[in-house]
């Protein structure tokens, strides 16, 4: 696998199959990006600007109870779909298209990365805010110990993370990413802030910092990794080697234990980018083989599933984001 942005003038034609139509993209532009980051960056390729409007009204009724409980928040490129958890039953669906990423907060409070900004909907799937930008918006993380929101951009002027105190702008920015593509991003228990993407690097932001620190991943990890806290170790779920790694990082990023999951669908490519996971509490979430369908393992025990949860959607999709919005107990 290719570890650096790679500069190619070939093109790449795109089928969506949930929104029936196709796009040209010039990797020039993209520059090693996933694809539904790609798509949105359309718009500085010579290329048309995507829906990025929310449509909240297509949430179809559903029982109080369902909506009460703990939901998964799914994005699939073409929509979020809304899922009770653990039993995966399909409640509602937003009506979002291009949403690349989602993360949640203490109130189960979900934020919708889509276009040039984040929309936030309360747990029952109402729209709350929107924060807007001029650049695009990668991914999403909630700041543990302040209720901040992390938001990595990138735009004409380079790329950076906006800090939205409260989860509201304006926000602080702070620039020094060094990839041309930011990625994935998650916050430690202690509030730092790791932002990987489209180098094997991953970057740092020191609780309070102003700054970002650079760390090599070495040979083992892939691009675009997702990042959780598993309660002791930041952890980096690598899509290309189905492998969940546990590191410590001090001057460098030294994997300490590693978790290998069978049937989760991941791997790196111009298609299908990078893939979001969930890890909280002893649970791993992710896409399971069969396409549109997600599955729960044990952590840090690995191997097969300990549940397979019904399709939520006919056909072969690629989850994009899956983010656990916990409810009223």
């Amino acid at each position: 696998m290719e570890r650096t942005a790679q500069r190619r003038t070939e093109t790449l034609t795109v089928a969506f199959p949930e929104r029936r139509s196709t796009k040209i993209i010039n990797r020039r532009c993209i520059q090693g990006t996933s694809l539904a980051v790609a798509l949105i960056i359309l718009a500085g390729c010579g290329g048309s600007t995507p829906l990025i409007g929310v449509n909240a009204a297509s949430i179809p009724a559903a029982a109080k109870d369902a909506w009460a409980g703990d939901l998964l928040y799914v994005a699939t490129g073409g929509d979020v779909y809304v899922l009770s958890y653990p039993s995966g039953k399909v409640v509602g669906r937003l009506g979002v298209q291009y949403a690349v990423s989602l993360c949640s907060d203490k109130r189960g409070n979900v934020f919708v990365v889509q276009g040039y900004g984040v929309t936030e909907y309360s747990h029952r799937g109402k729209l709350v805010r929107t924060l807007q930008s001029s650049d695009v918006a990668t991914s999403c993380s909630l700041d543990p110990t302040t209720g901040n929101l992390a938001v990595p951009y990138v735009g004409s002027g380079g790329q950076y993370v906006v800090i939205y105190p409260g989860a509201r702008g304006p926000g602080q920015t702070v620039y020094g990413i060094p990839f041309p593509v930011p990625g994935l991003c998650g916050y430690d228990i202690h509030g730092n802030l790791f932002v990987d993407g489209s180098l094997s690097v991953l970057s740092e932001l020191p609780k309070g910092g102003t700054s970002f620190a650079n760390y090599d991943l070495g040979p083992k990890i892939d691009l675009y990794d997702s990042i959780n806290w598993d309660g002791t170790y930041v952890t980096l779920s690598n899509p290309g080697t189905h492998s969940i790694y546990r590191v410590k990082i001090s001057h460098r990023v030294k994997i300490v234990g590693a978790t290998r999951v069978h049937g989760w669908v991941g791997g790196f490519s111009f298609q299908s980018g990078g893939t979001q996971t969930w890890l909280k509490d002893g649970q791993f979430i992710a896409q399971w083989h069969n396409g549109g369908q997600l599955a729960i393992w044990s952590y840090p025990a690995g191997g097969a599933p300990t549940r397979v949860l019904p399709p939520f959607v006919s056909g072969n999709y690629s989850v994009d984001g899956v983010v656990l919005s916990l409810g009223l107990h």
